[in-house]
């Protein structure tokens, strides 16, 4: 319900923000693109129910790459 009140681009520039943020953040920006994938996982399971399969699955599909992403982050050669 909190998040229903903020502005609608307020959590679409939060989460761009945190992206970039760990773009260039070379040593622990792994941690932000880690809480983007914590905020679309708990976004994902608040929709699960009014989705519909093809939405369910780019969904999960988008949160697999931000976790590869993040992985790639904290684990580089």
């Amino acid at each position: 319900m909190r998040l229903d009140k903020l502005p609608r681009a307020l959590p679409v520039l939060a989460v761009f923000g945190l992206l970039v943020l760990g773009t260039f953040v070379p040593s622990y920006g792994w941690i932000a693109t880690t809480l983007v994938a914590a905020f679309l996982t708990w976004m994902l399971t608040v929709s699960w129910p009014r989705l519909t399969g093809v939405e369910k699955l780019m969904r999960i599909a988008v949160l697999f790459f931000i976790a590869a992403i993040a992985l790639v982050q904290a684990r580089p050669r």
